[in-house]
């Protein structure tokens, strides 16, 4: 069984401990490394308690490193995200090379911020340097993967071999989702709108490729079976 780290207060933890509560001119008193320990250490304390109890090799870790919700800084921050998120992958990499190292990372790309669409329209974010740090497997997900983008998939799927791409959004609206991509055929844009609701307009209604939709079960109530 692999545990994922997925729990509100460790996506929390991992976003905030990148807020910047130390303001000038005391920021400027104070060494960034001396900062950016102190603001890991409840973080790596958890992941060491995982480690000891199940195994590192069933346990993995997912972060946010351009994430702006609850708190986080962006990249105009004083301490680039780039930093702060590097500087706890160096901590798991060196867990890593003491046979240690987790199942994978899972790295989550601005396409969403909290609940909402990120404004991602003339941003870009560089993943590459991860490969620098990180020398295990790591998951991409967010905007890797953003409505018809084939040849992108391709290319980091191709990269290298230790890469993986998590998709999941795009299953509400594209039930055939797998034989899409594998056949370069045009992907059906989902809908964030409906993705918590209690009916089935635009969950059961979406189509292979190439068929029709059915509305016919848009607004089908539960019934008792006896």
């Amino acid at each position: 069984m692999l545990v994922l780290i997925l729990l509100n207060f460790m996506l929390h933890i991992c976003t905030l401990w990148n807020n910047s509560s130390i303001q000038p001119p005391i920021r400027e008193l104070i060494n960034v490394a001396v900062q950016l320990k102190n603001k890991a250490r409840s973080v790596l304390k958890i992941i060491d308690s995982f480690i000891q109890a199940i195994g590192a090799f069933k346990l993995a870790l997912r972060q946010s490193p351009y994430a702006t919700s609850e708190g986080a800084k962006d990249r105009s921050a004083e301490i680039n995200p780039i930093v702060t998120t590097g500087y706890m992958l160096s901590k798991m990499e060196r867990r890593a090379r003491q046979g240690k190292r987790l199942a994978y990372l899972s790295m989550t790309e601005p396409r969403v911020d909290g609940d909402k669409n990120a404004d991602v329209v003339g941003t870009k974010t560089y993943f590459s340097w991860l490969t620098l740090i990180w020398n295990g497997t790591i998951t991409k997900a967010g905007e890797c993967f953003s409505g018809n983008r084939h040849e992108t998939l391709q290319k980091i799927v191709n990269g290298d071999d230790r890469t993986l791409i998590g998709i999941s959004r795009y299953f509400t609206s594209n039930p055939d989702l797998v034989n899409r991509l594998k056949n370069s055929c045009p992907v059906t844009p989902c809908d964030r709108s409906t993705f918590f609701t209690n009916d089935n307009k635009r969950h059961l209604n979406f189509s292979k490729f190439g068929d029709g939709e059915d509305h016919s079960g848009d607004y089908v109530q539960p019934t008792a079976l006896v």
